[in-house]
């Protein structure tokens, strides 16, 4: 999991560099009639993320004292947190491309955009579809405080991928 996530920091890097050194060679940022980031949106999905980093922690915990109420409920928290992240994503993607902003239309600005949080999106999905599968598993009671590498392991992806929309909120939002 480690060398995964390592790998994982290294692509988000890369982009990011990308990404700022396309912006700050730009002579105006956004560019004219480009619209500007929802700065709610963004917000909102960190405050999910962190709120599922939450839940997928208490399930951790839950699963090592071998409480199986707590495990379900943690892990039903990450997914529920999860899919509002989508769901708010999913939404700022349609009222921006509402308002002039694709992948074409806006050039650098727009394609950035789309591929920051469109390779964050797909780790998002990746993670949710884990959890879920983890919820499944919970339900036939398959953890236990002997075995629950997998919810341990899906609590550091969770974690990565909150701490990596953290670092692009930063960038891509209020700066």
């Amino acid at each position: 999991m480690m060398v995964f996530l390592v790998a994982e920091s290294m692509l988000f890097t890369g982009l990011l560099g990308g990404y700022l050194v396309l912006r700050y060679s730009s002579p105006m940022w956004p560019p004219e009639g480009q619209p500007l980031l929802p700065l709610w949106a963004g917000a909102a999905n960190l405050i999910f993320l962190a709120a599922g980093s939450v839940g997928i922690q208490f399930a951790v915990r839950a699963v090592r004292r071998a409480s199986h109420r707590g495990l379900i409920r943690g892990i039903s928290a990450c997914l529920g947190a999860g899919l509002a992240f989508v769901l708010v994503l999913g939404v700022e993607w349609i009222r921006l491309r509402h308002e002039g902003l694709s992948l074409t239309e806006g050039g650098t600005y727009g394609a950035l955009f789309y591929v920051l949080t469109g390779c964050h999106a797909l780790h998002v999905l990746a993670v949710l579809i884990w959890v879920a599968t983890l919820l499944a598993l919970a339900l036939r009671d398959r953890f236990s405080p002997a075995h629950h590498e997998p919810v341990e392991m899906a609590a550091m992806f969770w974690h990565f991928v909150g701490l990596a929309w953290l670092v692009l909120f930063v960038i891509l939002y209020p700066l």
